[in-house]
């Protein structure tokens, strides 16, 4: 599906302080925290958005310790996902916005009116479609922020049970994070 997927990977490990060791598994070079793997794993993600296709499970281990992040990988590349589409959707309603508008005006003034009142009439039922479409999008909006809430409250979860993770293995290792094997 993606033929230079590996490599691709490959390189972004590398630049972020990984060594390759054999498949799928990359080594850091330095002692790091889980906090700072998930960092570097939503940064390739963000880069590299069709990982979320491919990815079925990936997992951190630190001395014996596994750590799924396969929620973290599927909610980067959401999130990515999402801020694209808004972007295109805005692009598209700025688009439309003057082209819609002058159409409706045109459309106005070349239809025959018996009176004022009803050109009046026509105006305001435009301003009101206008104005439902307005309100139609931001409501589209806010269920948009809604997810991305509830999306950043399970990030926040798993980074809860990271943080007792850590504290639970601080105490073995003396507060030296462990290094990471992926």
């Amino acid at each position: 599906m993606y033929p230079n997927g590996y490599e691709l990977l490959r390189v972004s490990f590398k630049e972020r302080g990984f060594d390759h060791r054999q498949g799928s598994g990359y080594l850091s070079q330095d002692k790091i925290t889980t906090d700072d793997v998930v960092k570097v794993v939503t940064e390739i993600v963000h880069e590299q958005p069709w990982l979320a296709d491919c990815v079925k499970k990936i997992d951190v281990t630190d001395i014996g310790r596994q750590h799924d992040l396969t929620a973290v990988v599927k909610a980067a590349a959401e999130e990515r996902a999402e801020q694209v589409e808004q972007a295109e959707q805005a692009r598209q309603v700025e688009q439309a916005k003057p082209a819609r508008l002058t159409e409706q005006v045109e459309q106005s003034k070349e239809s025959k009116f018996s009176s004022r009142e009803d050109q009046i009439n026509s105006l305001m039922s435009v301003c009101k479609r206008q104005l439902s479409n307005e309100i139609a999008r931001d409501q589209a909006q806010e269920q948009q922020q809604t997810e991305q809430a509830r999306q950043a409250e399970q990030v926040g979860q798993v980074r809860q049970v990271r943080q007792a993770d850590a504290k639970s293995s601080g105490a073995k290792g003396k507060g030296k994070a462990p290094r990471g094997k992926w």
